[in-house]
């Protein structure tokens, strides 16, 4: 089953992924986090969604279970650069590598507290969903690497490197990405990333 007028954007055998639209405001009004500490991403969903669509900042999608239509989980993505350092110490400069940030991803409350079993579902739906919109994307221009902005939470940025394959950087080129790209509302979030 698929909502009535919805164009699929990915899909994958459980799942499918819808761009936001106007429809979605009452779907998008229940959207909770699981966690606290994911609050922020509540809060964009419900207030920035849409405002950052018409600023052409993010692409915000939903993703939904085939079999009842049950909203699964929301994500954005944006074009973006990462700034790499430059390899001598006598050069304050550094280059660019072409990227994709998430620049949000949360599984809804709702769905996991009614299918507590579906564990993983985050990594499934970077898998299957967000990755291969991301290589369709690159098959039109250049993107190197996949980014994200980690809650500063060890547990979660764990989860990240081992269930995901994010990885980190060496605390001082950590520090100098932060200084030079970390967006202002992501001031305490850790940059990770993951080659495509």
């Amino acid at each position: 089953m698929v909502l009535k007028n919805r164009k699929i954007v990915a899909e994958s055998k459980h799942l499918y992924c819808t761009h936001i639209s106007e429809e979605d405001i009452d779907y998008i009004k229940e959207f909770k986090v699981i966690s606290e500490s994911g609050v922020g991403v509540e809060r964009f969903i419900n207030y920035f969604s849409f405002v950052h669509e018409d600023e052409l900042l993010d692409r915000s999608y939903l993703v939904w279970m085939k079999e009842t239509d049950e909203m699964v989980a929301f994500f954005s993505l944006r074009a973006g650069f990462v700034a790499r350092n430059n390899m001598s110490e006598l050069e304050d400069s550094f280059d660019s590598l072409p990227g994709i940030e998430i620049s949000n991803f949360a599984v809804s409350k709702r769905f996991r507290d009614k299918y507590p079993s579906t564990k993983g579902i985050g990594k499934v739906i970077f898998e299957s969903i967000i990755k291969p919109i991301i290589k369709e994307a690159s098959e039109i221009i250049g993107i190197r690497m996949i980014y994200i902005f980690a809650l500063p939470d060890e547990k979660l940025i764990n989860y990240y490197n081992d269930s995901f394959g994010f990885s980190r950087l060496q605390e001082a080129e950590e520090q100098k990405m932060h200084n030079r790209i970390r967006p202002l509302y992501d001031k305490d979030c850790i940059f990770m990333y993951q080659r495509l």
